[in-house]
Parts: C-alpha cells; structure tokens; sequence
C-alpha cells in the first residue's frame, strides 16, 4: 500500500466485482474518509469519462441536493452507480445517468453513500459542488434527455 498523502491510500491492481468495490468504499465512506477511485463505463459522459479519477465523499453533515452526482446502491440488482440525483420526491431521490435514457429509480437517503467531489480528467481536476442553478439546469437536461441526446450527438461526433 502506498499513498500521496495521509488522507489517501492507493491498493495497486485490486480488481473486485462492482457489488464487492461498492461494500467497500461503503465502509470507507461510512467511517468518514474520501475515497479515490477509477470511473467505469460511459453513464455519465461527457462529464465522467470512462477512467477518470473520481472523489467520492462522505455525506456528514450535507444532504443530496438535484444534480449532485451520488453513488447508490441499487437493492434489486445488487450494484452500485455513480449517476446523477435528477429529481426529489417525498425524501426519494431519481438518480440518472447523462448517457443514459432511463433512470435508475427512486432511492431512499440511505442507498446514497456518498458524492462526487472532484472529478480528474487526465490532470484537468473539475471540484464539486457546482453552483445550485448549475446543477439544477443539468439535472433538468438530463431528465429530459436532452442532455442525453446531445451527449450521444457529440461521442458519435468524437468517434469518427
């Protein structure tokens, strides 16, 4: 185990199932420490790229708001998401990912381990949180699909 600083460890080459890497960074998350890791999969383009390094914070003493981007876990099929809060019900948060057309579902506060705090992209660090309004407007696009359909506009636009 080595690590840049006191607040962050780096376990080389561990590979876990997404169910297995979830319970962990749970565990981590749950006793109040940031967590690091490596983003898979298009979901959240063309914000999270595939590979980016992520941040995920605990949730200590703030509450999810739209547009904040939270990892969840998902009960009935057993995997945790990293997708975006893009509506508010009765304390149940939709969470969606901008790549994607469906939604995940409602999810109780208590699914919702954590945030993203900061985002890598290749030594471009984007923090978090972005202004309400901000979050709100990309929210709203994304569950329109607007954002969704612009996103696939523009990776297949990048793809050629």
């Amino acid at each position: 185990m080595s690590g840049t600083d006191s607040s962050f460890r780096t376990l080389n080459n561990l590979e876990l199932s997404n169910y297995s890497a979830g319970i962990l960074i749970a565990d981590i998350l749950y006793k109040h420490y940031p967590v690091r890791l490596k983003a898979k999969g298009d979901s959240m383009f063309p914000l999270i790229l595939n590979n980016d390094l992520i941040t995920v914070s605990p949730w200590k003493c703030r509450i999810p708001e739209v547009g904040d981007i939270v990892v969840c876990f998902d009960n009935s099929r057993q995997r945790f998401v990293i997708h975006r809060v893009v509506r508010i019900k009765k304390k149940n948060y939709e969470i969606k990912g901008d790549f994607c057309f469906h939604t995940d579902g409602y999810f109780a506060f208590d699914n919702l381990i954590g945030y993203v705090s900061t985002i890598n992209h290749h030594h471009d660090i984007l923090p978090f949180p972005i202004q309400l309004k901000l979050k709100k407007i990309i929210s709203f696009l994304s569950r329109t699909n607007l954002l969704t359909l612009i996103a696939k506009i523009v990776k297949k636009y990048l793809t050629k």
